[in-house]
């Protein structure tokens, strides 16, 4: 087995208790399993070790105040686990069985920590040391995968196996109900700033794979790697981000998080008054900012500990907070939407139409496949430039229109898929769907203001719109078509008279011409045929009565036909 760290690779040989040494050579570190007793150096360790049942074989850990598993924090109490700190000497004493350090726990220079390397029990605690990697994965299932390692070295992998399974099918089971059922894509921030920086996150890297998966978008984010910005230009750049996450910064006494906290208290001590820059944030002003501390314990928070080993359930916790529409928000377990301040009472810049119009009205859906602006900056100008726009064309209030970019996962269409949903009287239906279906892609055009920007009805993706007839459930239509919902539930499709290529006019035309000439030429010869034979008969009769006279016969001639 291999493990890269840091750069450097090491390989690992597992080896049954009994077996005769295999003699790979002094680069191959030999381990032999199943271990009984363990010294770990990292807490997202732990959870790996306590969730196969195996608590019980974590004899020494750095810190006492590093864990925040219930199990290892009472063993600690009783004295079967040790917190050595960084007296390593403790550990040649009576050596675990095996040694787990993060990648970059113990530097491979000696100098930086004198009491591990350059000692006389330096290799035989090398000769046991194995190195957890977790955090140099970017995958939130990469992580929780690592489980299965910890199952070979305790020798019931069967064990670990079966949980990792539980925890992708979990995981998946949630990207899917977010791609085919979720009709929003928000934007959002994360984290909280430190010294008067705030850190971009990493497009790719761990938290960037969790907000993509769970149906989201950061407002900015790295395509190489995370990078600090002062907090006054971040703020200015987020500010119109519908969701805030991770919101969490030191509370006194480990207490939970609360808006107050947030603005007022440690927040305001920040170098460069951090607090200052948030009251225009609109996640705040919609109450949407949520803290990760609804798991704390005694040491701390869990999500930094346990949660690397559940990344099913923060990913589930987090799509339910980014599509309320979609998921029941009442079964949160790492998040909490944090305690209402006066800010909250802000007028919220985003408008969401409810799932069913109110009585006497409908909502009115299509939607656009849009290219050449970011779909980011597009969802930064909807509800504070667009919808607005969009509600004095059809002369409504802004809390008239929605206006949406959607999730959208799938590169079938370039850009993204954008989704215009209007509520107005049922007695305005057919002028608004009209106006919809005819003007109103080169009216969005002219709002943005960008020449690059063309929105035209989507030729691949399916209109999924919130259904008015089933409880927040979704139906998938034909794309191209104008969609109304009514009050009482029932949905109908809107339709244009069709309209014609210019050919087939000029054929239609051209056919309607010919057998207007073949019906005229039909009545005529008919007439005239008709007028004829009458005509013929007419002359037979005067001719037989003429002849009659000249007879002096009074007999009728017969008339032939």
């Amino acid at each position: 087995m291999k493990v890269s760290a840091s750069g450097t690779t090491q390989e690992y040989a597992l080896l049954q208790c009994g077996c005769p040494d295999p003699g790979l050579g002094p680069s191959v570190v030999v381990i032999s399993v199943p271990v009984g007793s363990m010294y770990v150096g990292q807490k997202t360790t732990i959870p790996k070790v306590t969730a196969i049942g195996q608590s019980a074989s974590i004899r020494y850990i750095e810190d006492q105040s590093m864990t925040s598993t219930e199990s290892v924090i009472q063993q600690l109490s009783t004295n079967l686990t040790t917190s050595i700190g960084s007296n390593y000497a403790l550990l040649s004493n009576a050596p675990p069985d095996a040694i787990v350090t993060g990648p970059g726990q113990i530097s491979q220079n000696g100098a930086n920590n004198p009491s591990w390397y350059n000692q006389p029990y330096t290799g035989l605690l090398e000769g046991r040391r194995f190195i957890d990697t977790d955090s140099l994965e970017n995958s939130p299932l990469a992580r929780a995968e690592l489980i299965k390692v910890f199952g070979m070295l305790f020798g019931i992998p069967e064990t670990a196996r079966a949980l990792f399974s539980s925890i992708e099918n979990n995981y998946m089971s949630t990207v899917k109900v977010v791609q085919q059922s979720a009709t929003r894509r928000p934007t959002i921030i994360r984290g909280f700033p430190n010294n008067g920086q705030w850190a971009i996150d990493w497009r790719n890297g761990y938290y960037g794979q969790l907000i993509n998966d769970a149906g989201a978008n950061f407002v900015a984010a790295e395509d190489v790697t995370s990078q600090l910005v002062p907090s006054a230009a971040f703020a200015q750049f987020n500010e119109n981000a519908q969701f805030w996450i991770d919101a969490t910064t030191a509370s006194p006494n480990n207490a939970p998080m609360t808006e107050q906290t947030l603005l007022g208290g440690q927040a305001s001590k920040a170098p460069g008054g951090d607090s200052a820059y948030f009251g225009n944030f609109a996640a705040l002003k919609c109450k949407g900012v949520y803290s990760n501390d609804n798991q704390l314990s005694r040491n701390g928070n869990q999500i930094f500990e346990q949660g690397l080993l559940k990344p099913d359930v923060i990913l589930n916790d987090l799509a339910q907070i980014f599509h309320p529409e979609t998921f029941s928000a009442s079964s949160l377990f790492y998040y909490r939407p944090l305690t209402p301040n006066g800010n909250s009472n802000a007028a919220c810049p985003y408008n969401t139409l409810p799932i069913h119009p109110t009585d006497g009205s409908v909502t009115i859906v299509q939607a656009y496949n849009v290219t050449g602006i970011n779909p980011n900056y597009f969802n930064d100008q909807i509800n504070t430039y667009v919808a607005p726009q969009i509600a004095s064309l059809f002369g409504l209030q802004p809390s008239n229109v929605d206006v949406y970019v959607k999730n959208q996962l799938s590169d079938a269409d370039p850009g993204f898929t954008c989704q215009v949903a209007i509520n107005c009287d049922a007695s305005q239906t057919n002028v608004v769907a009209n106006q919809m279906a005819t003007s109103l892609v080169p009216q969005i055009e002219e709002i943005i203001g960008n020449s690059l920007a063309q929105f035209q009805q989507s030729k691949t993706a399916a209109n999924s719109i919130v259904s008015r007839s089933t409880q927040g459930g979704l139906a998938a239509f034909p794309q191209g078509r104008i969609y109304v919902y009514f009050s009482d539930g029932s949905t109908t499709e809107f339709t244009l008279p069709p309209t014609l290529p210019i050919g087939a006019i000029i054929g239609i035309s051209v056919g309607c011409l010919v057998a207007f000439c073949l019906i005229v030429g039909g009545i005529s010869l008919f007439a005239y045929r008709n007028g004829s034979d009458k005509a013929y008969q007419q002359i037979q009769m005067v001719d037989a009565d003429m002849e009659s006279k000249r007879l002096g016969s009074t007999a009728k001639p017969e008339v032939y036909v």
